[in-house]
């Protein structure tokens, strides 16, 4: 897809005259079947893996390369460290959430913008973004 054409999709599906920084770049990879992870600057998310080595890597990954507050959760985490991880996520204290299904799926924060699945289809993940792009602007 063109420059021309993202930018016209843009206009004509969200009624928005041009991307924000990173926005463009973000949809060519996921268009490109690239991963692709994209942080609003407000706000929370959360990652679900399907390891608990992938959830201590992509958390490393994000507070190493990115400079974002993120811890991983799983199963094999210290009961009382797992209480602990949660309540930071829950106040806010916490921005990303990398974790496997061991962190659950009803969390009631009202600040998530993003809940994806690492290894997901691209589907999922444009899905998610174009969501994130329209409610953001």
């Amino acid at each position: 897809m063109s420059t021309a054409d993202l930018q016209l999709a843009l206009r004509n599906h969200f009624g928005f005259p041009a991307f924000r920084p990173g926005q463009q770049a973000a949809i060519e990879c996921i268009l490109a079947h690239r991963d692709t992870l994209v942080v609003m600057p407000t706000g929370a998310g959360i990652i679900y893996t399907g390891t608990r080595r992938d959830a201590e890597e992509v958390a490393e990954f994000i507070r190493e390369i990115m400079g974002l507050k993120a811890k991983h959760y799983h199963g094999l985490v210290d009961s009382d460290l797992r209480n602990r991880i949660q309540d930071e996520f829950m106040t806010g204290d916490l921005q990303i959430m990398v974790a496997t299904n061991a962190f659950g799926m009803g969390i009631d924060r009202p600040d998530v913008r993003f809940v994806l699945q690492r290894g997901g289809a691209a589907s999922l993940v444009m899905l998610t973004l174009t969501k994130t792009i329209h409610s953001t602007g």
